[in-house]
């Protein structure tokens, strides 16, 4: 609405001008270099980073990764940022990770995930993640577990509409009332809608080329009076953002483009500016 953009850049969270092309950190301080975890805005997960009213609403790791290599990837805080001053608070932290974080009326939405210790005997065994629906209300500041026992699969919340949540597991499209009750299976999920068409995230992409860790779909725009559907994109990552007349999105490179090294322990690896699979 007001021709700006919030995304991570870098992992930094920037705001991106969509008219002039041109981007710059959110972080107030003229001296942070915006390198390292000393920086309030390093570490964001832009992945249903919404903005409402006057706030920006993210995800945040705050571990570095020799305190714990696990925490470090995975965002552990939920956070706003005030645009009016710049100022950071965060909402809620948990022992385990907070995922797929969606903002609705005053509530904000999100997994938390939980590992668990599977003994398999002999000494071996493998951790495994559980995830719970959450609710955490902005009025009071608490937050509900909407499933009475934990989820073998990561939930995707897309949007709300008319009082339904509409979500996807990877494997089935549904929708639930806003207590992740009444659950119905769905055909489609709609992003937006422009004038007489809507856009439909369409058919989930396994193993793309030298991407890991990013939902890729395909996207299709429908007319919603004569129900033609025309595919826009084969394969694009998540999230699309329908601008005007317009959809910003961003582009799969055929090849990842080599940027440096990353440490974690006495790990060593190639960072690239998408995951490369090795």
């Amino acid at each position: 609405e007001d021709n700006y953009l919030y995304i991570r850049i870098n992992h930094i969270l920037h705001r991106v001008n969509v008219e002039t092309a041109t981007a710059v950190p959110l972080c107030p301080d003229p001296l942070c270099t915006h390198s390292d975890f000393d920086c309030p805005y390093y570490g964001i997960d832009e992945i249903g980073m919404k903005t409402a009213g006057q706030y920006i609403y993210f995800m945040r790791r705050v571990t570095s990764p020799v305190e714990n290599p696990y925490l470090s990837v995975i965002p552990n805080q939920l956070c706003r940022m005030d645009l009016s001053d710049g100022s950071l608070e965060v909402l809620y932290e948990p022992d385990g990770a907070i995922s797929q974080l969606l903002v609705i009326h005053d509530c904000v939405y999100f997994n938390l995930e939980t590992t668990e210790m599977t003994e398999l005997g002999g000494g071996r065994g493998y951790v495994g993640s559980r995830y719970h629906i959450c609710r955490y209300d902005l009025k009071t500041k608490k937050v509900k577990y909407l499933t009475e026992e934990p989820l073998e699969e990561l939930q995707y919340l897309y949007y709300e509409k008319d009082g339904r949540l509409y979500w996807n597991d990877h494997s089935d499209k549904y929708s639930t009332d806003l207590d992740y009750r009444d659950r119905r299976e769905e055909e489609t999920l709609a992003v937006n809608s422009v004038g007489n068409y809507r856009f439909v995230y369409d058919g989930y992409v396994k193993n793309p080329p030298n991407v890991q860790n990013c939902l890729i779909f395909g996207f299709t725009r429908e007319d919603m009076t004569t129900g033609e559907r025309i595919r826009i994109m084969d394969a694009v990552p998540m999230p699309v953002y329908v601008y005007g007349e317009k959809l910003i999105y961003r582009k799969l490179l055929e090849e990842p483009v080599f940027v440096g090294y990353s440490y974690i322990l006495d790990a060593v690896t190639e960072s690239y500016d998408q995951v490369k699979n090795y």
